[in-house]
């Protein structure tokens, strides 16, 4: 199974953290500044309830944003405090438990440093030192002032670290003022992020946590507008494969969306693994209206689906209708380049049951339908597959092929050359198997040839190289064991436009993200949120999988190139201070829309083993807009502000707003149209409602989406916020041993020991007590004891496992626990 999901889980939470040092710079209460100990925590346990909220409604990628943002705050106090110079190098628990305080705050007016030279390693004074007091440093880009004898946090960039006293205490590097205990600090804040996550995997359970942590295997959205057949009155049956639940590489969910009404939709997520062979899979429903077929809302369950599976989704859309709702495009195409998810079509005939007015009128529909799925489709790196219902049942074979771990992409391009044999070349390495060729659309021949020479026409189903099936305007073509490693050709004839798709699985495997560069004290770069700009410098950063399974790989280029398949730029790249990650720097951004390749080099052997590429990341846009406030959360029934930025780079141009939200929510914005000239930018603003008795840990998407009134020009950046109520209950479960027999005698196996436990929760009450470190049996008993909730617990084991940790959680992740060993 390939870590990349893992990957991709951890670099999230990485980029949410540094981000922090951009969007919040000089927010002191998230950098522990300034003394702000009280601030800075109450920042930690927001972000903490909503971490653990959001698992537990399934909002993984949010709760790993989150996460990552207060791991930044948490890991600061350690750096930016001085629990470090006050012997300390245990973490501070104190800051993740909603009902302890963070320790001895030194007083307001109370003085702490003494000025320092260039190397400031005894500037605290003795009181704080003797007293054990926390104290941290004052900072501030600006303004030279500070409270009279108060220590600064210190630096080129801090101006309070000029006026007496001078100097500082931060640890940030090891060029800081007390850089002399830097990695102590590191190692101490690790301890800490260790202890947090624990903390949130006491909260929320093993299996959620693994979720979020990414290291569930990948879910498949299946969704569709698949009219009711009006001979056999059924909905076609999807059957996804009969391998059960033995096989490891099966998807941990599946997701499709429904269609109660037209404007609720609602999505249905399928967990189980026992029903993977599904039949009679219900899409959603098209209704009638006279002799012709009202138009489906097919974008409306697409759009369901990319906000509600995870990032690199495979996303499957059965339709035989146009759809109604185009006006949600962009917003696809958005949350597609978002995302990095993968649209496939399977778009069967609506016409041949119903009469139309005209064989133009038509002919013209399908092509316009037919044109907007195969844009969304390449677009995302995906297929559009025309086909009758009969042999639908084809696809499952495709789908079955995608929920194969470690896949990648070797090759993905169009073809417009009409009447004429084309030839694409991919090359096979060591670390590649069960390599499958995709053509969509209707082709005359087909050919492949393998590095030696060897050739198979798609007239022969199976053949010394490959195992071939075509149905109607689809061919897949399955590789056989064995293969030649070294470059392979497919030479394919047609009259008509096709794509071509090569896929395998490999543990070698990238994932990419554009960021923009930031300076200041702790510069870093940060996750564009939207397209890179036209014309303009831009920075890729890259992270690869699998180098240390295969050392001789070793990745040198990215390139940029058409649909075609035409390389229009090539830049290098370049290592960094991790193994795993390197950056590629852009000197002017491409006006077209792009794929992304990278070359690896293997020993003395130049051998472009093309990875995974995904949508065109970069269309024609010359303006860029960046958020300027993005909370984590907001409450029901109070407006929520969120402010946003637009900058043109281009020409003068005219650029018309739209924003939405996918839960209907109450919303508007101080821009509809605005008129930007060269480098001019415009601050937005829109104000968001969600209605009183919102469910907290509902997560709204909130698109804000800027086209220029030619429609040349795009751009657009997503947010998504969590609806929660305040919490105020921040006292955890009281746990205590009541009672314990433990009379084991030589032979384990024939004895049972007993403990009995007692939780005692005067909050939100008790949401769930089980076992860890422990394989015995749990009962519960609850009562009410003066006001206050009492869980009685009685745990019986076998004497040859006589550890055990019992845990009891609150309705908003208040942990309480006992421990025996």
């Amino acid at each position: 199974v390939s870590p990349i999901k893992f990957v991709l889980a951890i670099k999230q939470m990485g980029i949410a953290n540094s981000v922090i040092d951009l969007r919040y710079a000089l927010s002191e209460e998230r950098h522990f500044d300034s003394e702000t100990f009280v601030k800075g925590k109450a920042v930690i346990l927001e972000g903490r309830s909503n971490v653990i909220l959001n698992i537990q409604k399934g909002n993984y990628w949010k709760a790993r944003q989150t996460f990552g943002e207060i791991l930044h705050t948490l890991q600061d106090f350690y750096s930016h405090s001085n629990w470090i110079e006050l012997g300390y190098r245990i973490p501070n628990t104190k800051l993740i438990k909603p009902d302890e305080d963070v320790g001895n705050i030194a007083d307001k007016d109370q003085e702490t440093c003494k000025s320092c030279s260039d190397k400031c390693e005894n500037n605290l004074l003795e009181d704080m030192l003797g007293n054990r007091l926390l104290t941290s440093g004052y900072f501030s880009l600006y303004s030279s002032s500070k409270p009279k004898g108060k220590c600064s946090h210190g630096g080129f960039f801090d101006r309070t670290s000029y006026t007496a006293p001078k100097g500082g205490i931060n640890k940030d590097s090891t060029s800081s003022p007390h850089s002399h205990l830097h990695q102590t600090a590191v190692t101490v804040a690790i301890n800490a992020t260790i202890e947090a996550l624990e903390d949130i995997r006491d909260a929320v359970g093993d299996q959620l946590f693994l979720k979020m942590e990414g290291k569930s295997l990948t879910g498949v959205g299946v969704g569709g507008c698949v009219k009711k057949n009006s001979k056999t009155d059924h909905f076609f049956s999807l059957e996804l494969g009969v391998t059960g639940n033995k096989t490891p590489h099966l998807p941990s969910s599946f997701e499709s969306p429904t269609f109660s009404s037209p404007s609720s939709p609602e999505l249905c997520v399928l967990e189980s693994f026992e029903l993977f062979w599904i039949k009679n899979l219900f899409i959603f429903q098209i209704m009638f209206s006279g002799a012709l077929s009202s138009p489906s809302l097919c974008f409306i369950g697409l759009v369901m689906a990319l906000i509600n599976t995870p990032e690199f989704t495979d996303i499957y859309v059965f339709t035989d209708a146009s759809t109604k709702d185009t006006y949600l495009q962009n917003a696809i195409i958005a949350l597609i380049e978002n995302t990095k998810s993968t649209v496939t079509f399977f778009i069967t005939n609506p016409f041949g049951r119903r009469k139309r007015n005209s064989q133009r009128l038509r002919h013209q529909r399908s092509l316009t339908r037919d044109e907007l799925y195969q844009k969304i489709a390449f677009t995302s790196g995906g297929q559009t597959i025309f086909t009758s219902k009969t042999p639908l049942e084809n696809a499952s074979s495709i789908i079955t092929d995608t929920t194969s771990s470690a896949l990648v992409t070797l090759l993905y391009t169009q073809s417009n050359s009409l009447n004429v044999e084309n030839v694409f070349s991919f090359y096979v390495d060591v670390s590649l198997r069960n390599v499958t060729v995709y053509i969509s659309g209707k082709i005359d021949t087909v050919k492949i040839s393998n590095p030696k020479g060897v050739t198979q026409l798609s007239s022969v189903a199976l053949g010394a190289l490959s195992k071939i099936e075509q149905m109607e305007s689809f061919c897949r073509i399955q590789l056989l064991p064995n293969m030649e490693l070294g470059e392979w050709q497919v030479r394919i004839h047609s009259g008509q436009k096709y794509t071509v798709k090569i896929t395998g699985q490999s543990m070698v495997d990238f994932s990419y993200y554009f960021a923009e560069k930031f300076s200041g004290p702790h510069p870093g770069f940060a996750e564009l949120n939207g397209r890179p700009a036209t014309g303009r410098n831009v920075s890729m950063v890259f992270s690869i999988t699998g180098l240390t399974l295969y050392k001789s790989f070793s990745f040198t280029d990215v390139f940029f190139m058409d649909a075609l398949g035409r390389i229009l730029q090539t830049t290098s790249l370049q290592t960094t201070g991790t193994a795993d990650t390197f950056l590629a720097n852009s000197s002017a951004m491409l006006s077209i829309a792009v794929l992304i390749q990278t070359a690896s080099k293997i020993q003395s052997l130049i051998c472009l083993s093309f990875k995974v590429y995904n949508s065109p990341a970069c269309s024609e846009n010359k303006e860029k807009r960046n958020r300027v406030n993005e909370s984590s959360a907001f409450e029901p029934g109070k407006e929520h502000a969120v402010f946003f930025n637009l900058e043109n780079n281009g020409p003068p141009m005219t650029f018309h707003i739209r924003v939405w939200n996918d839960q209907n929510y109450t919303m508007s914005s101080n821009l509809s149209s605005v008129d930007l000239g060269f480098n001019a930018t415009k601050q937005g603003s829109l104000i968001l409602l969600a209605p009183s008795g919102t469910e907290s840990g509902t997560i709204v998407t909130l698109s804000i989406e800027a086209e220029s009134s030619d429609q040349s020009d795009f751009n657009f950046a997503l947010v998504q916020l969590t609806v929660a109520e305040k919490v105020e209950d921040f006292s955890a479960p009281k746990c205590s041993i009541i009672a314990m027999n433990k009379n084991c005698a030589t032979h384990c196996s024939i004895q049972q020991w007993h403990l009995t436990v007692e939780f005692q929760e005067t909050g939100t009450g008790i949401e769930r007590i089980y076992v860890r470190y422990g394989n015995g049996t749990l009962i519960t008993k609850e009562a009410t004891v003066m006001g206050t909730s009492v869980t009685q617990v009685n745990y019986t084991a076998s004497c040859c496992t006589q550890d055990v940790e019992i845990i009891g959680v609150d309705k908003v992740g208040n942990v309480g626990k006992c421990e025996v060993s």
